[in-house]
C-alpha cells in the first residue's frame, strides 16, 4: 500500500497537481468513486485494505513514509520490487543491461509503439486506428493528444 500511495502522490510531489485527484492521468479519482470505471483498474485490490474510499484518500494524504522517500530518492534502486525470491526469479529472466550501454541499445528492450497501441486498443475494446485519430466534439481520455506513429 505504501507503493500505491507513493504512485498517487507522484504528481503532487512533482508539482503537476495540488492534489492527487486533480492530475488528469491519475487513477486516484477512480479510487474515490470516479465514474470512468476503467476495466483494467482493479480498485477492490487496493480498497479492500481500507474501510472505504475516504479512508484510502486519508491514507494517501498522510504522505509517504520516510523509508519509501529514502528508497525512491536514491540514485540506484532495483528495477524490480518485491521479496527476495520474487526479485530473483524476475531478474534471472531479464537480459542484463548495464549503465555502460548507450541509450540506443537500451531501446531494444522497450516495446514498440505499435505493440503499445495494440495492447491499449485491446484494453479499451477499440481498433488501433481509433487511437490514431480524433473526432471533433468527441471527448476522449487523452484530450487533445493523438498518436502520430
Amino acid at each position: 500500500m505504501a507503493v500505491v500511495r507513493h504512485i498517487h502522490l507522484n504528481p503532487v510531489d512533482g508539482q503537476l497537481a495540488r492534489q492527487p485527484e486533480e492530475y488528469l492521468w491519475s487513477s486516484h479519482k477512480d479510487y474515490l468513486g470516479g465514474s470512468r470505471g476503467e476495466r483494467w483498474l482493479k480498485r477492490s485490490e487496493v480498497l479492500d485494505h481500507f474501510e472505504g474510499p475516504s479512508d484510502f484518500h486519508g491514507f494517501v494524504q498522510s504522505g509517504n513514509e520516510e523509508e519509501i522517500e529514502k528508497f525512491y530518492g536514491g540514485k540506484k534502486r532495483s528495477p524490480v520490487l518485491g521479496g527476495e525470491g520474487f526479485r530473483g526469479r524476475v531478474m534471472r529472466r531479464m537480459q542484463p543491461i548495464g549503465a555502460e550501454h548507450p541509450r540506443y541499445e537500451r531501446v531494444s528492450v522497450r516495446p514498440s509503439a505499435e505493440r503499445v497501441l495494440k495492447v491499449v486498443a485491446q484494453q479499451y475494446g477499440k481498433a488501433v486506428q481509433d487511437l490514431k485519430s480524433s473526432r471533433r466534439g468527441k471527448e476522449n481520455e487523452g484530450g487533445e493528444w493523438r498518436c502520430t506513429e
